[in-house]
Formats: C-alpha cells, structure tokens, sequence
C-alpha cells in the first residue's frame, strides 16, 4: 500500500466498500474514514478475537462466530470517536440506465468515484483511500487509474485534498470490511433478506446513522446519502 508525505496536513484512511451489484435495485457504497488506520486494525483484532472476514453476506441465520464478531465491532464503534463514515444509496429504479450505456461496469465506477469525490473535499487534509476489489470488465482501468488521474487534476487546480488511491482485498483489510458492515447493513433495511440476524446487525448500524433533526448523539458518526435525479436527498 502506497502511503502519501502530506505533512504538515492531517492524513485520513478512507475504506470503501459497495453492498450487492448495479444490476440490484437497491446499491449502497460506504466510506469508514480514519485518521487512526492502524490504531484501528489492532483494536479489530484485539477485540474480536475471530481470524475470519466479518463479510455482512456470510451472516448465518442463528448466532455463531462471526455475529459475535460483529457486536464487539458495533461495540467499538460506539465506544471510540476517531472514526466516521459516509455511505451513498441508490435506488436504480430513479437512475437513467442509458447514461450508462446499460453497462454495469461503468455505472459501478461512476458511483464508487462520486462517494470519493465527495468525502475528500475537506481543505488541509490528505487521503489514502482503499478500494475493495471485485470482478471488473476487462481492459476496466478506471479504478484506480482514470479515477486516480481525475482526483490528481483535481487537487491541482482546485486546490482539493490529495487523494492516494489504491485496491486491496476486503479479506485483506479490517478497515474494508467495516466499510462492507455499514454498506451491507444499509442495503439490508431497504431490500430486505429475511435474515433475522441480517436484520438485527442492520438496525444497529442504522442506529449509528447521524439524523437529520433533533438530539445527535456521539456514536452517530455514519453520513447518509440517498441519491436522488437532480438533487441530494439526506436523512436515514
């Protein structure tokens, strides 16, 4: 993994990860932002104490290892600050498929660039950001290359955060997969599984969700987005 000398700027770590495919209705991408990357990796395998991914899609119906796992980690969520998250949702039933050539490919990729070019507007910051892998078209270099060239050109000439971007295996990086957590838990709420257990994680990460009114508490850390044509909808 490339690491980027932006000093004296703060560096984040930005994870993220997508829920189900853009051939869904329902297609989330999320963003776990830290300035504590490594901090974080240990405390995940402090904690946890289970050597497998916490993959959102592997959850049994009943309580086993990997459900266990994952309450430690909603657990960490609540109880540390130095993180938050951002997650974009689409609902495809409002998206213009012939904007993308009816290519699922490329659909993915403009999503995944707009949830990045979106969280790492903040001024004196740097960014590494790791994108979990999946199956892509060959000959698809958009991610990282084109998208890498578009967030350079802009650091250069709008003055924007420089972003480092590179891809990893979600198996590979804790970080990827509580980007996999919020992301799966969000797409649950709106295209349900019939999963109990799915549904109990799912509620939880939405308690997390900061609202858009009224009391927020510490632990509301997670950024919503609901895309909608022509205008941006917030709210859980």
């Amino acid at each position: 993994m490339t690491t980027i000398c932006c000093a004296p700027n703060p560096l984040y770590t930005l994870a993220v990860d997508e829920a189900g495919t853009t051939s869904d209705r329902h297609f989330v991408g999320a963003a776990f932002v830290t300035p504590e990357p490594d901090l974080w990796r240990d405390r995940i395998e402090r904690e946890i104490g289970y050597p497998y991914s916490l993959h959102f899609h592997k959850l049994a119906r009943k309580p086993d290892g990997r459900y266990w796992a994952t309450k430690v980690l909603l657990e960490l969520l609540r109880r540390h600050p130095d993180w938050y998250a951002h997650f974009i949702h689409i609902d495809r039933q409002l998206v213009d498929q012939s904007r993308f050539g009816n290519e699922d490919s490329i659909e993915f990729n403009y999503w995944m660039g707009q949830l990045i070019k979106r969280r790492t507007t903040r001024p004196g910051r740097c960014y590494n950001a790791i994108v979990a892998e999946r199956e892509r078209r060959r000959g698809d270099r958009y991610m990282p290359q084109v998208l890498q060239d578009q967030l350079d050109k802009r650091s250069y000439f709008d003055d924007a955060p420089h972003v480092d971007l590179t891809i990893d295996l979600a198996r590979h990086d804790r970080l990827l997969q509580v980007a996999d957590l919020i992301g799966s838990a969000t797409r649950q709420l709106h295209q349900p599984s019939g999963n109990p257990i799915k549904e109990e994680i799912a509620n939880e990460v939405a308690a997390l969700v900061k609202p858009t009114g009224g009391i927020i508490r510490t632990y509301q850390r997670i950024y919503p987005w609901h895309w909608r044509p022509n205008a941006v909808s917030k709210g859980a």
